[in-house]
């Protein structure tokens, strides 16, 4: 139980940091990292979501645009802040 309690901290301080640093760092979105990896799986993931377009008359084109230009720091950074309520959820 103690580790869990230390492991939350860890990630509420890594969180926090990462979320304060996302407001300095701006130049680190989803679609520009998923770029320099790998380019060709980006526009693979741009050809699924076309066909689900078309399948579903999904009529927001901008919804994909607006997905890759998240921050990534800050998504990591919520994201540990809600595994470590996730994990006192767990605790109780």
């Amino acid at each position: 139980m103690f580790i869990k309690k230390k492991v939350q901290l860890i990630f509420i301080f890594f969180g926090s940091l990462l979320i304060f640093l996302s407001t300095t760092i701006d130049d680190i979105s989803l679609g520009k990292f998923w770029y320099k990896l790998n380019p060709t799986s980006l526009v693979g993931f741009q050809g699924i979501f076309e066909k689900a377009q078309e399948k579903f008359y999904f009529l927001e084109v901008s919804l994909l645009i607006s997905f890759l230009s998240y921050d990534l720091v800050l998504l990591i950074g919520i994201f540990l802040i809600l595994l470590s309520f996730f994990l006192n959820s767990l605790n109780n």
